[in-house]
């Protein structure tokens, strides 16, 4: 709701987006670096929930829209 009420449209791509961009964070790491480790560990896919694997250009596109 809180993504809806900021207009987010494309709500899974921003769900995709967070959790890459915050794991690199937290890892203290890139977010190329999360995306191909995504591609290459399918236990990681299954951790995050996810069944598509991001690229680190679209998640830095989508996210920089947005004001913080």
């Amino acid at each position: 709701m809180i993504l809806t009420s900021k207009r987010v449209k494309k709500i899974n791509m921003m769900i995709l987006s967070i959790k890459t961009i915050f794991t690199a964070i937290f890892l203290n790491t890139t977010i190329e670096f999360v995306a191909s480790e995504l591609k290459r560990d399918k236990k990681l896919l299954k951790f995050f929930k996810i069944d598509k694997v991001p690229t680190a250009i679209p998640v830095s596109e989508f996210i920089s829209r947005f004001e913080p």
